[in-house]
């Protein structure tokens, strides 16, 4: 079987030295203050990986001077920046899940979490025919995912608990992706490529 991989990056916006509320005309999470590079999808990791390293270039190069990116899986946000990111951005409904009973991550209230988010398809093509035509439709087919989650989990236990997150988060999208979420964003993607390249492989 083989699985569509999309990987989406997040990184922590600064400006003045303080966590800052990412400028217009830049990609950005829906909290506000995260900006987000999303890869397009490969069968192949290598091409999926260095689609999203395509997509944070892009945002490097738009981003204005004043403002810098920082690759690190915890800050601080100020209330301030809460509020006047909530003035822009509207956070959604909370649709992740947990597999092993963690309801949240272990940081602070006052902290906030960026990630690399990997998602999963498993595209399957459905022919039928009638006495005049024949049909075709690709459709996302459902597959065995936590097998691969636990596999992410466990190869990635140290830079999870560093990072005060916990394993097992994963949500379901209306698209029929599934993606995994418990890793941050200052994973090496070397390490990225070598675990799924394996899990994938199996």
């Amino acid at each position: 079987m083989k699985l569509l991989i999309g990987l989406e990056h997040e990184r922590f916006c600064f400006k003045d030295g303080k966590v800052a509320v990412v400028p217009d005309r830049i990609p950005a999470d829906s909290c506000g203050w995260l900006t987000e590079a999303r890869g397009e999808p490969f069968y192949d990791v290598a091409e999926a990986l260095h689609s999203v390293m395509c997509a944070n270039f892009k945002i490097d190069k738009l981003l204005p001077k004043e403002y810098e990116l920082k690759n690190v899986p915890l800050a601080v946000v100020d209330k301030r920046v809460k509020i006047a990111a909530n003035r822009v951005y509207a956070k959604g409904l909370v649709a992740f899940h947990n597999y092993l009973g963690h309801e949240l991550h272990r940081y602070s209230a006052k902290e906030s979490c960026a990630g690399i988010h990997v998602s999963f398809t498993n595209p399957t093509t459905i022919r039928w025919s009638s006495e005049k035509e024949k049909y075709e439709q690709t459709v996302n087919s459902a597959f065995d995912f936590i097998k691969i989650f636990v596999g992410l989990d466990k190869a990635f236990k140290d830079e999870i608990r560093v990072a005060k997150r916990n394993p097992g988060f994963y949500e379901f999208k209306s698209d029929g992706r599934v993606e995994y979420r418990s890793l941050p964003n200052d994973v090496s993607y070397d390490k990225l490529y070598d675990v799924l390249t394996r899990l994938l492989d199996k």
